[in-house]
């Protein structure tokens, strides 16, 4: 699998991006071998470390790290420096072992895209975005692409002059104004991250379209449905973030593996595609070493749950430790015992912490039983890092003299069974057990 394409989305937090479903139904019709995952991290510095470490040479940037990915890159193509922000790192590991990160912004093609497949190029009407952040001049950069005239509005009204003075047929306002002038506008864009919608929606002329950028909650979708819903009468139409989301993730795959998608590729992401996945057990996976047990345990009284560890069932059972299991009876018979052991397992019960063995996703039945039923989080670090916290004999596989070059080597013949089969990336070459089911709880809480 060393031809794999590894790809990840980063942001703080991440859990909830739907960015994986979405790439791997690309991968799945261009017949492509690869993962998609998501890395969660305190800055863009650990995510870029933790994609160093995975093997992850595509990583898209959310909120907050878009700004941060601009400026840290070697190469940035023209869009990120007149935006100041970057959505797609793609990563080469140099010789000294450091990232060389090119950036791109596909956030305005998104936007660009969405009103071109919706309702055509419009030149000549107007379209207001709220807010001036990176997603609010992203779409107005994308918006008078498309030949729009386009007003950002901002509380600070001086940040939005800055920001958009660069864009042909932009102005600023105020945002306390947007009421006001809510009447002239064909299209608006909610580029901020509020749960209601600030525009009295009776105020939303006749035919105008609705925007989302925020396709976690919807305000624009809710006003519409309700006071504005009389929608159907007035003929407002919504265009939902998710759409911008595929959009957007389109042309960044075609800059990951530089293979092309159809020019309708946003109709190979259904609206069940992009359900949210749910979550019954969690499962903890990675390299020997990586801090599974230990984390697992502290991760299970966070969430007040149950904490199950497959070796230390699999030695109940057997009445022996790993170490003589695979002394006595062999790899082979190891795995049989460990396969039924995880069936066991995942299929009864529910709510669980499961911490499984390093080498269990290699077998493809149990990658396939660890996704369907849990959340599976990568703990990843370097084997070098993981081997040298090993210091006793409990680990067959690296009991002998060549340890360290035997833990590159397993670690990356199992680096792609682990990107297949997590949802959710930790780096632990750094973090301690409890920072990292910190860092886990953070994420994925409330999920439950």
């Amino acid at each position: 699998m060393s031809g794999s394409i590894r790809l990840a989305v980063t942001g703080n937090p991440c859990a909830h991006s739907k960015s994986p479903q979405i790439f791997r139904k690309f991968l799945d019709y261009k017949g492509l071998d690869g993962f998609y995952s998501r890395i969660a991290a305190d800055t863009l510095d650990e995510a870029v470390e933790t994609a160093l470490i995975t093997g992850i040479t595509g990583l898209n940037v959310t909120s907050p790290f878009k700004e941060k990915a601009a400026e840290i890159s070697d190469t940035a193509e023209d869009a990120v420096v007149s935006l100041k922000a970057a959505n797609t790192l793609k990563l080469v590991k140099k010789a000294s072992g450091s990232p060389g990160l090119s950036a791109f912004n596909t956030d305005y093609l998104g936007v660009y895209e969405s009103v071109k497949k919706a309702s055509g190029i419009i030149n000549g009407k107007t379209a207001f975005v709220l807010g001036a952040g990176g997603a609010g001049i992203a779409a107005a950069w994308g918006l008078s692409r498309a030949g729009f005239n386009v007003t950002v509005f901002n509380r600070t009204l001086e940040k939005a002059e800055e920001r958009t003075g660069w864009i042909p047929n932009c102005r600023a306002e105020k945002l306390d104004n947007v009421n006001a002038l809510a009447g002239g506008a064909d299209i608006i864009v909610n580029a901020l991250p509020l749960d209601k919608l600030i525009i009295d929606a009776d105020r939303i002329k006749k035919g105008a379209v609705l925007f989302d950028a925020n396709y976690r909650s919807s305000p624009l979708r809710l006003s519409a449905g309700t006071s504005a819903g009389d929608s159907s009468d007035r003929d407002i139409s919504v265009i939902s973030g998710l759409k911008w989301l595929v959009n957007q993730a389109g042309f960044a795959f075609e800059i990951f593996t530089g293979s092309r998608l159809p020019e309708n590729f946003s109709d190979l992401v259904g609206d069940d595609d992009l359900e949210t996945e749910k979550i019954n057990n969690i499962s903890l996976v990675g390299f020997m070493g990586s801090g599974k047990s230990t984390t697992g345990k502290y991760l299970a009284e966070l969430l007040s749950r149950g904490f199950i560890d497959i070796d230390s069932e699999i030695e109940k059972r057997e009445k022996m430790s790993i170490s003589e299991i695979f002394k006595k009876r062999g790899e082979a018979c190891f795995r049989e015992i460990e396969r039924n052991m995880i069936r066991t397992v995942f299929e009864q019960e529910k709510g669980k912490v499961i911490s499984c063995g390093g080498g269990a996703v290699a077998d493809s039945v149990n990658r396939g039983i660890i996704k369907k039923r849990s959340f599976p989080v990568w703990l990843a670090s370097p084997p070098e890092i993981s081997a040298a916290r090993i210091t006793d004999s409990s680990r067959p596989l690296l009991n002998n003299e060549r340890r360290m070059e035997e833990a590159v080597k397993l670690y990356n013949e199992r680096i792609d069974y682990y990107g297949f089969t997590s949802q959710l990336i930790i780096n632990t070459s750094e973090r301690g057990a409890q920072s990292a089911a910190g860092k886990i709880y953070e994420e994925i809480s409330h999920m439950f």
